[in-house]
């Protein structure tokens, strides 16, 4: 019996940490014009959260802005924590820093209260032609 439940509460242990565990979303350009580059994500998901409809606008003026919206199933509240990589050749050319959903409480979680994630972010100008991949850093 006492080998069950080790059994039991090791396998828990080993999914909670597949549950939270920090993920990298990597999305390539949908749009690719002189004066816009755009990237688009499907749905993502780390730990008990769900990123819907991700879109990142990226300019030639270095500016750059994220949209999105998350929901969670959760026993607490919950927050997307989100870091942009722009990539290209040569390596990572620009990033956002750290930005957080506003908390999504345990009273009113699920798909239908989704909670909006918009920031804007800089990124050295002189990259903007050779960025091809974005990449999110996001936990729950």
């Amino acid at each position: 019996m006492k080998k069950k439940l080790l059994l039991i509460l090791l396998a828990l242990t080993g999914l909670a940490l597949v549950w939270g565990e920090d993920r990298d979303h990597q999305s390539n350009m949908a749009m690719n014009r002189p004066d816009v580059k755009v990237f688009q994500w499907g749905e993502n998901r780390a730990g008990d959260c769900h990123q819907l409809g991700a879109t990142l606008e990226i300019r030639p003026d270095g500016i750059a802005s994220f949209h999105s919206e998350i929901w969670s199933r959760t026993h607490g509240t919950d927050v997307w924590h989100s870091v942009i990589h722009l990539l290209g050749p040569g390596g990572e050319l620009g990033n956002s820093g750290n930005h957080d959903s506003p908390g999504i409480p345990h009273d009113r979680d699920g798909p239908e209260h989704k909670v909006r994630l918009d920031y804007n972010f800089n990124f050295p100008p002189e990259n903007f032609g050779r960025i091809t991949v974005a990449v999110e850093h996001s936990g729950c």
